[in-house]
């Protein structure tokens, strides 16, 4: 009875046909070295060599060049922070001059707009002619008025202030004081109750409306004289034909702002 690998002898050489020997080597020299053959697939004896089994393990990085991506993602990020630390910064500054011009855009309208809304000198002056006669109260000493429109009320003293008699806004036919100052480093403005009898209520409280304003003067335009600082002497007889408002802020860019009305 034959085995099973004779059998399979048998089906890789037929009868009649025996493996060819190398030359100078006999059939039986056990060097000569013969391939084991299963059934419908051929299997090499020769085993994997050390060469072989490292390239089959060497399949990630190693600790150099670990190395070397974790120092270049260090210093990218490092550019990349710089870079989004200066752009917030840039934004906060932009936000920040954005919100200054705005405010300083919001005095200079208004102080236009309580300029154009003063008591015309008609509406006034018979008022001030009551008041000369003692049938009202007369104007305190220390106003000065020598070529302004009659609204227009000096306040000389420790600090300037201007007085402006204008209509109020929400009580048509009625009017109202507003008075402009500026102290501890801010330019303020008062507003005082709307009332159709004169004297008017003076200005009460106060808000700041431009803050870091260090200086504040006012000039008037004078024909043939050019610009006056105000008040005017006592016993002048110029006429005002313009209101000149400067101030200086101690902020960047440290300049002076200048506002310019005629009077009309």
């Amino acid at each position: 009875m034959r085995t099973h690998h004779q059998q399979l002898r048998e089906r890789q050489f037929p009868s009649g046909r025996r493996p060819r020997a190398s030359p100078g080597r006999a059939p039986g020299d056990p060097g000569l070295r013969r391939r084991p053959v299963v059934e419908g697939a051929r299997v090499s004896a020769r085993p994997p060599t050390t060469h072989a089994l490292r390239r089959r393990r060497a399949g990630g990085f190693t600790l150099v060049e670990l190395l070397v991506a974790i120092t270049l993602m260090a210093v990218l990020s490092l550019m990349a922070w710089r870079g989004l630390d200066g752009i917030i910064f840039l934004r906060e500054r932009l936000t920040q001059d954005a919100d200054d011009s705005a405010a300083l855009l919001r005095v200079l309208g208004q102080w236009e707009r309580d300029l154009a809304a003063r008591a015309p000198d008609m509406a006034l002056e018979p008022l001030l002619l009551a008041q000369s006669t003692g049938t009202e109260t007369p104007p305190a000493p220390s106003s000065v008025r020598p070529g302004l429109p009659l609204a227009l009320t000096l306040q000389p003293g420790r600090q300037l202030e201007l007085d402006i008699v204008r209509e109020a806004p929400a009580q048509p036919g009625a009017w109202q004081r507003v008075r402009w100052w500026q102290q501890d480093g801010a330019l303020h403005r008062a507003v005082g109750a709307a009332s159709s009898i004169y004297p008017l209520p003076a200005p009460a409280g106060g808000t700041v409306v431009l803050p870091r304003v260090t200086a504040w003067s006012l000039r008037g335009w004078v024909a043939g004289r050019g610009w006056a600082d105000l008040p005017l002497p006592a016993d002048s007889t110029a006429v005002v034909q313009g209101l000149e408002m400067v101030f200086e802020r101690d902020m960047p860019p440290q300049a002076g702002y200048r506002r310019v009305t005629e009077f009309r």
